[in-house]
């Protein structure tokens, strides 16, 4: 296994689980907790969790996992809080805290209110039967902008994270985001981090607590490689200025990269005068909900249209990566400002196709090659 470093020293895992995918089932569990435990003995020692994730099951799930494997102190866990949970509808949690409206975006399941963040970490302790968790973050904080005042809000709930802290309930916190880093600057989700750091190091002081990111980035979301709050901002060494350790989620494009071969196919064809081959059967493609993320979904087929780089067809001189999951894992250890990629690894066997690639040791050749293609692919988007 192939290993990163936290600011602190931590040494911590190429790669790590991410547990939002899975069957809602005690099969669900079993499979899960197989595959976890399978990638701990190898040398895995990142798992990744939030309180919405199969309906607090993969909160639970950590608790069999320490049972069985013990070594708490040799594991990373990260968990979230703020997007809600049916079991805590259908508990009305909310409403037995007492948490103010003004707090909560519930078309869209969010709170953000200091008495649920509060309240959640304990819970989340319990369930996992753990003393500490060791990333504990916000999660899609943006959302709390579409709120009257919402900014301040999320100021207020990492202030909140920084008292669970102080009581060595968290070891450390931070924020992961989906949309915040990926929008243009006058879109509601965009979220500034060098105001949100710079805030909360005049609330709290240099001794603070925020130092996790979470966020999408692959080849199928590129857009957090364009993130700019500022003219002269550049990601990487501003993480290292604050020693704020990143995480990347939806690092294989959520399991959908192999849909993603199938739309390059299908949008390049659109230089040739020639039908696609298939006439009756469904294509096997994917799309996201979203008219912004659909948006950039089509320019990235156009970039990979214009660059003629057919991602599915073996052609990327590089390796002889094996499918497009190998590409995809290879093209993020080239970016320098991840500490550990979060991959849905749900079954043993997904666990076992990632380890050959994340600890194959590119050369200087194959860097810039992908380099060139990250170049391409992020163009604008």
């Amino acid at each position: 296994m192939k290993y990163e470093y936290l600011f602190d020293g931590t040494k911590i895992s190429r790669f790590g689980f991410g547990l939002y995918k899975g069957e809602n089932s005690n099969k669900g569990d079993t499979e899960m907790l197989k595959s976890i435990i399978y990638g701990l003995n190898k040398g895995i020692n990142v798992i990744d969790t939030a309180q919405r994730y199969r309906n607090g099951r993969s909160e639970k799930i950590i608790k069999k996992v320490l049972n069985k494997f013990g070594k708490r102190e040799k594991l990373i866990i990260s968990s979230k809080v703020g997007l809600i949970p049916d079991y805590i509808k259908k508990n009305k949690i909310l409403n037995k805290l007492k948490v103010q409206k003004s707090n909560c975006l519930l078309e869209h399941d969010f709170c953000i209110d200091p008495k649920f963040i509060n309240w959640s970490v304990d819970n989340s302790l319990k369930l996992m039967n753990t003393r500490y968790i060791d990333f504990y973050l916000l999660h899609n904080p943006e959302l709390s902008l579409k709120i009257r005042g919402g900014y301040k809000k999320i100021i207020s709930a990492l202030i909140e994270l920084e008292i669970k802290r102080r009581q060595k309930k968290i070891i450390n916190y931070g924020i992961s985001t989906w949309n915040g880093f990926r929008r243009y600057s006058s879109n509601k989700n965009f979220l500034d981090i060098e105001k949100v750091v710079s805030d909360i190091e005049k609330q709290i002081g240099s001794d603070h607590g925020f130092k996790c990111i979470e966020a999408p980035v692959s080849i199928g979301m590129p857009d957090l490689l364009n993130y700019k709050p500022s003219t002269n901002f550049k990601f990487l060494d501003f993480l290292n200025k604050k020693k704020i350790n990143f995480f990347s989620s939806a690092s294989l494009y959520e399991g959908n990269l192999e849909n993603l071969i199938e739309l390059n196919k299908i949008f390049s064809s659109m230089n040739k005068k020639t039908d696609m081959l298939s006439e009756n059967t469904k294509a096997k493609v994917s799309f996201p909900m979203s008219e912004n993320s659909l948006r950039r979904l089509f320019i990235l087929l156009e970039n990979f249209k214009n660059n003629k780089l057919f991602i599915g067809d073996n052609k990327l001189n590089i390796r002889k990566f094996k499918n497009i999951n190998s590409l995809g894992i290879n093209s993020l250890k080239t970016l320098k400002f991840i500490k550990t990629s979060l991959i849905g690894m749900e079954k043993k066997k997904i666990v076992k196709t990632n380890f050959n690639d994340f600890n194959y040791v590119l050369n200087i050749k194959e860097i810039k090659y992908i380099n060139k293609i990250w170049k391409k692919i992020k163009k604008n988007l």
